[in-house]
This record gives structure tokens, sequence and C-alpha cells, in this order.
């Protein structure tokens, strides 16, 4: 993806900022240091050593690496590293535009444009979104259809001070549930409730997004066909893979429920809704199972119930990532019991009091176990 920088001239991304952001948020192991250095006691420490005169050191090397011009900036001795960060801008060098025509960017940052359209995505820290996954409302997103996307990104290399309006009224407003709809508007976004009774072939999962946990419905249909394999719902390559497994461990499971041909003669067509955001990961893969067992022998799911968790070709299930934020999800849509992999216990033994206040969790460990809890 190109940028452009405060002078309109095209600059690539930092690479390894975008690698540090995809470990840190894209893998398990960087979940788990991220969930330690934001720890009080850890970013305090990192604080108290980034004030202090220890810190100078890494101040040259922090310049040379980001080819940091200094010159827009005042000539001062700096007592530390924040000292350094919030460094004195020079008188003048960031004049306002007077044009009304004109935006003015709120910091300094790097600049990406996307024209908006109805199938288009763009790219923020590593997460790919479209209009409507962003703003979370369908009609919304129409509004805006035609209309160009600026993301002004503030990176390491950018001067971190924010310009804002300093002239106004200010008056004391008292926000409470019965006005806050006359400054915000209708809510944009209704979290998805538990389905209201038992159904075949539809299983509510859980997943984590860059802005917290959703809950995920996904839609199984067994028709006559000729054996395919449908996957709709703008799905990525790894949770296609997740439903071929799934749909090759029930066709395991059922050997002695179903007709020999079944497969041969039934279309499986997988389905999760919402079919203009862009899903992808493996921890939809016991949700998928269920639902495809369910469609093909006709065995509903309990409303009640949410899962999450991969599934491997031999029915076991593997741990997830996220999950504070999916039971999150799943308490907010109204969610009474959840089934989580059993090696997620550690995480769960971490977890604060009034996050698994009112949901029951139930350890997995293998497909059956799923099931035997899933079914109705």
């Amino acid at each position: 993806m190109k940028c452009k920088d405060r002078e309109g001239n095209i600059v690539s991304n930092n690479e390894g900022q975008d690698k540090l952001l995809h470990t840190l948020y894209d893998t398990k192991a960087g979940r788990v240091l991220l969930k330690v250095l934001v720890q009080p006691e850890v970013s305090k420490l990192g604080s108290t050593f980034l004030d202090s005169r220890f810190s100078k050191p890494i101040i040259t090397p922090f310049i040379r690496k980001n080819q940091l011009d200094m010159s827009p900036y005042e000539d001062e001795e700096y007592e530390s590293y924040n000292h350094f960060f919030t460094r004195r801008i020079k008188k003048g060098m960031r004049p306002f535009a007077e044009d009304t025509d004109r935006v003015c960017a709120p910091c300094d940052s790097k600049l990406s444009v996307y024209p908006i359209d109805e199938d288009g995505t763009f790219e923020i820290k590593n997460t790919i979104y479209t209009m409507e996954s962003l703003l979370r409302s369908k009609k919304l997103a129409k509004h805006y259809q035609g209309g160009i996307l600026c993301v002004f990104r503030l990176t390491v290399d950018d001067y971190h001070h924010y310009a804002y309006i300093d002239e106004g009224t200010k008056t004391k407003l008292r926000i409470s549930d019965r006005n806050i709809k006359e400054y915000l508007g209708k809510p944009v976004y209704k979290p998805n409730a538990a389905n209201e009774k038992p159904e075949i072939g539809i299983v509510r999962g859980l997943a984590w997004t860059s802005v917290g946990g959703e809950t995920l419905e996904i839609e199984v249909v067994a028709l006559n066909g000729t054996g395919k394999l449908e996957l709709t719902g703008k799905l990525g390559d790894v949770m296609k893979e997740s439903a071929r497994i799934a749909l090759t461990y029930v066709r395991f499971l059922v050997q002695d429920e179903v007709d020999e041909d079944y497969f041969e003669k039934h279309d499986i067509h997988i389905h999760v809704p919402e079919g203009a955001t862009p899903k992808d990961g493996p921890s939809a893969g016991i949700t998928m199972t269920t639902a495809i067992y369910s469609a093909v022998t006709g065995k509903p799911v309990r409303a009640d119930i949410a899962m999450t968790g991969e599934v491997t070709l031999r029915g076991r299930v593997l741990p997830i990532g996220g999950l504070k934020e999916k039971l999150l999800a799943a308490k907010q849509a109204g969610i009474k019991e959840v089934l989580v992999p059993k090696e997620n216990s550690r995480d769960v033994d971490e977890m604060e009091t009034e996050i698994l206040e009112g949901i029951i969790l139930q350890y997995v460990h293998c497909v059956e176990d799923v099931l035997k809890e899933a079914l109705a």
C-alpha cells in the first residue's frame, strides 16, 4: 500500500512497524506478549525508564533508523526519550490552510486515500475493512458511496502532537440514557442476539476483530445435488480450509446415519451472513462442523449456546485467541453457555470475574464433546 507524507510525496509503509503489528495482533505468541506489555506494572516500569536519563542513548539510533528530519524542531538538549518524543516544533512550521475547500490533517501522519465503492476494501493497521464493517451500518456505508476515504496514520517517525480548535463556548452537559440519542443519534450498530429457538443448520460462533469480539452466525443447508461444497459470505482462505476439514470429519461421523451415497447426491452450502464483511481464521471450525452435522442429520442446535475453536481432520479441538473479547460478545448477545477449547482454560483462569458472570463455560476436547452439548 502506498501512502503520502505531509508534502504529498509517495512514501512506503514502515515494514518494521507492520511486522510488529502483525506479530502482536495476529499471532498467538504476539497476543500473549501484548497481554503482558499492557499490564499496569509493566507499563509503569517502561514509562519510568523512558522518563529517565538512562533512556537518552536510544534517541540518536531512533533518529537514524527512522531518518527523521530534525530541522523543523527547536534546538534543545533532551533529558530523556520522552522529552525527545514530545519535542517542541519551531513556530510557523505547521500553518493552517485558510482555504475553506481544504481539509486540515489533525496531526503529522502518512495519508492513504481510497475510493469508496460497494465492493471496495481498505487496510488500517493490517486489518482489512469494508465501509460497512468499519461503520457497522449499511445505511451509513451507502451514504458515503462514491466518496473518498482518507486514513491519516500517525507513525513512530511523525510529530506526536495534535492540532485542535481552541476557541468557542464552554458548556456543561449531563449525558444520560434518556438524552444520549439527542447527541449521538440512533444506534448504528445492534449486536446479534441469540436465536429464539433451536434450529437445524444454524449455529452461533464467536469471532475476534480489531475492535472487539462479535457473534458469528453460520448457516448450512444440505440439498439435492452432485456433491459440491458451496461457500459464501466473503470467507478467507483459512476459513475455507476449515470448512473443508469440517465437512470431511462430518462425513466420517455420519457413516452409519445416512445412506452410503448421501454426499454424492447432496450439495452442502455454508453461508456466513454480512456478506460484505471479510472473514477469516480457523476459530469457526467447530461451529461449521456442528452446523454441517445438524443440516445433514436434521438434528436442531440449541439457541442459547455459542462456540469457538479450531477443529482438526481427526476431530480434535484446538485453542484459539481473543477469548476475552469473544466472551464479552456472547454476553452482549444474551448467550447463556459457551463452548471453548479445553486448552484455553488457562486464559479463563486469568480473566476478571465480571467477564465470566452470567455465562456457563463448557470445555471441549473433541467434536463429540461439542455435539453432546450443542444438540437440542
